[in-house]
């Protein structure tokens, strides 16, 4: 993914309704944790839970790709209950 893809994806996420499904994963490669997928026009977006409050609170995953960090829920996105 270049520059430019990595940009239009973070704005995707940043800007579209975003219904998060709860999708629990433990990467054991990089020794991540991911409790939330989402299907944004293509592209399979995860929410890793960091080591809050020493780092953001999640980081957005694509392709394996940490993309942006973010410190508190976007208003556009949706969580299960």
């Amino acid at each position: 993914m270049d520059a430019r893809e990595r940009r239009r994806v973070v704005d995707l996420a940043k800007t579209r309704p975003i219904l998060w499904r709860e999708e629990e994963h433990f990467d054991e490669k990089t020794e991540s944790y991911f409790r939330f997928e989402a299907l944004v026009d293509g592209y399979v977006m995860r929410l890793r839970i960091n080591d809050f409050p020493d780092e953001p609170l999640y980081s957005l995953v694509v392709n394996g790709e940490a993309l942006a960090d973010f410190e508190d829920d976007l208003p556009n996105w949706r969580f299960p209950a």
